[in-house]
């Protein structure tokens, strides 16, 4: 009975173990089917780097001419952009100028019409312009027309009386000459009789001044002839008046036109120079378009460059992340050699791992083979292919050992299941049959 117990868990173990091999050969074949695969990537990407290497070496120095071409002429559109601002603000600044100057030149223009339509009116109606601006003197200052008539009366009263005196001395001297006919051809004595009746009229100055005064009739004649010349003497004033007037007139209104010729003459030249401007920004405009599509141009090119690069240098990031080849960097080697020589020292890891664990696999599974044979044949040959299957089994748990099986649990596990079993049928097999 323990017989037939421990030779079912030795073929138990050994089939275990075939089966777990089976698994296990089967993934060292992939492994290194997919190791290849890895190594012939990576090869190809270190390839394909060092390529992308030389080709941007061979023309680093037709980019770094390029850079400095685009740099200095980002500089002058850049300048150019500035310049052309500031004389699209001129031009601005140069329209609204010219568009004031317009208006203003209307301005005065229209200044100017009415000037000289008022100054031809006042020449050509001179008289009737004083009689106007007399008459509205006189209605716009009643007092004072009133205040000098009032102060002129006393005037125009002494001159009726003297003029009344002269007739009177007059008329005494007639009749002295009438009644003493031969007296009136003594030139002397006429002259003493003359002043004899002058002196007694001036005596009666007073009575012929009142008797004047009493009259109304006569009073009503002296305010009209004081009236008449205190008029005509604000006349005279208004004509001073206009005719200066006239004259200022005359030297404003040359004055005037040499100023609207001027202006008009500066707004002819500034439009001339505005048609200019524009045609001059919208050459520089073109120029800048022009420039900006150069620009955009070599900065394409520039970024073709730096785009690969930034790829190159993506790809050394990747090397460096790998902690062997960062390794050989840091001592002095290049990185790419560096990845050539790491590839190929992984493969040699990799086969070598792969052998290992080819090699224990293969003795646990010979191994399960003799213990199968075992299981089957009677003493002592179960004794001899029990102790190969023991001896394998524990081979290959010493390589596993070695090469780290811990890693490849189920060929792990299988090889000290089958050890243990090799084991005990191997120690307890003879004994049972006994």
């Amino acid at each position: 009975m323990v017989k037939k117990v421990f030779s079912i868990v030795l073929i138990l173990a050994c089939l275990f173990m075939l089966v777990a091999g089976a698994f296990g050969i089967k993934d060292i074949l992939q492994e290194k089917s997919d190791g290849e695969k890895n190594k012939a990537e990576t090869l190809e990407k270190l390839d394909t780097l060092k390529a992308g290497v030389a080709e941007l070496e061979k023309n680093r120095a037709a980019y770094e001419e390029g850079l400095k071409a685009y740099e200095d002429g980002t500089a002058e559109y850049e300048q150019g952009q500035k310049d052309l601002e500031a004389g699209e603000a001129d031009y601005e600044a140069g329209k609204i100028k010219i568009a004031n100057g317009k208006v203003a030149l209307a301005a005065g223009q229209k200044e100017y019409d009415t000037s000289l339509a008022q100054y031809n009116y006042t020449v050509n109606n001179r008289d009737t312009v004083i009689d106007q601006k007399t008459e509205e003197y006189i209605k716009a200052n009643p007092a004072v027309v009133n205040g000098l008539i009032e102060k002129n009366l006393d005037t125009g009263v002494e001159t009726a009386v003297k003029q009344q005196s002269e007739a009177m001395a007059q008329q005494e001297l007639a009749k002295f000459k009438e009644a003493n006919p031969e007296a009136a051809k003594d030139e002397a004595k006429m002259k003493a009789v003359e002043a004899q009746i002058r002196a007694s009229v001036e005596a009666q100055h007073d009575a012929i001044k009142a008797g004047v005064m009493a009259n109304d009739e006569a009073m009503a004649k002296i305010r009209a002839g004081v009236e008449a010349q205190v008029k005509a003497g604000i006349r005279e004033q208004v004509a001073a008046q206009v005719d200066a007037g006239i004259a200022d007139a005359k030297v404003k209104l040359a004055a005037g036109k040499a100023k609207l010729d001027k202006s008009k003459a500066e707004l002819r030249a500034g439009e001339a120079a505005l048609a200019a401007a524009e045609k001059q920004l919208a050459e520089g405009k073109d120029k800048l378009s022009a420039a900006e599509d150069q620009l955009a141009d070599g900065k394409t090119q520039l970024e073709t460059f730096e785009a690969g690069q930034k790829q190159i240098d993506a790809g050394y990031a990747t090397l460096m992340e790998n902690e062997k080849i960062a390794a050989k960097v840091e001592n002095g080697m290049d990185a790419l050699d560096a990845g050539y020589a790491v590839v190929d020292e992984e493969s040699e890891i990799t086969t070598a791992d792969l052998v290992g664990r080819a090699v224990y696999i293969g003795l646990g599974m010979l191994g399960a083979l003799f213990g199968l044979i075992a299981a089957f044949v009677k003493l002592p040959k179960c004794k001899v292919f029990g102790a190969i299957a023991l001896v394998l089994a524990v081979a290959g748990n010493v390589v596993g050992l070695i090469r780290t099986y811990s890693e490849q649990q189920l060929p792990m596990i299988a090889l000290i299941v089958l050890v243990v079993a090799a084991i005990l049928f191997f120690f307890t097999r003879g004994k049972a049959e006994a």
